[in-house]
C-alpha cells in the first residue's frame, strides 16, 4: 500500500530558493508545495494542511516571524512542525523563532544533510518513530552533493563572491 508523499510547505520570496529547496524535498520523498510570500504562506497552509512548513524570516507583506506567531496561535497549525531557513545568523533570533516555537533553524546557503537531519527530527517528534526519505545513496562531495546517476543532473547556479560557482542537484 503505498502513501501519499507528505506534504511540505515551502515559503520563501526568492524563486531560486523555493525551487532548490523543492528539488531537495522531492528526492527525500515528499511533495513541496511552494509559497511566495508570508500572506501567500498563510493561504497555502490553510488550503493544503501540510505536514510540515520550511519558512524563511525575510519576507514580504508579512514576516516569516508573525507567520509563525499566527501558526502558533491557530489551533489547526499549531502542532504542524516549522523550520526557519534564512540567512539570518544571529543568535538572538533563533532564540527568538524558538522561544516562539519553531521546531528547527537552518542558516543559507542549504546543505543537504543538515535539511535532511532537521526534517527527520520533525518527523520523529511527531510520530514518535524514526522514518528515512532518501530515496538513493547520498555523498558530499567537494563541489556538489551527488544523489542518483549523472543522467538525472540538473545545473542550478548559487550566488557567491565570485559569482562562478554552481550546485549540481539531482532530480528524480
Amino acid at each position: 500500500m503505498d502513501r501519499a508523499p507528505k506534504k511540505v510547505v515551502v515559503a520563501d520570496d526568492s524563486a531560486t530558493a523555493v525551487m532548490y529547496l523543492s528539488i531537495l524535498l522531492k528526492r527525500m520523498g515528499f511533495r513541496a508545495i511552494p509559497a511566495k510570500d508570508g500572506l501567500d504562506a498563510l493561504r497555502v497552509i490553510a488550503a493544503e494542511s501540510p505536514d510540515a512548513v520550511l519558512l524563511d524570516l525575510n519576507m514580504p507583506l508579512m514576516d516569516g516571524m508573525s507567520v509563525l506567531r499566527h501558526m502558533r496561535n491557530d489551533s489547526g497549525t499549531k502542532k504542524t512542525p516549522v523550520i526557519i531557513v534564512t540567512i539570518e545568523g544571529e543568535q538572538e533570533i533563533s532564540e527568538e523563532c524558538f522561544r516562539i516555537g519553531c521546531n528547527g533553524f537552518i542558516r543559507k546557503p542549504v546543505k543537504l544533510a543538515e535539511l535532511h537531519r532537521q526534517v527527520q527530527e520533525c518527523f520523529t517528534e511527531q510520530e514518535g518513530r524514526r522514518k528515512h526519505h532518501f530515496r538513493g545513496p547520498c555523498e558530499r562531495t567537494q563541489t556538489h552533493y551527488r544523489i542518483g546517476s549523472e543522467a538525472d543532473c540538473i545545473r542550478v547556479r548559487d550566488r557567491s563572491v565570485d559569482n562562478q560557482s554552481a550546485r549540481t542537484v539531482w532530480r528524480t
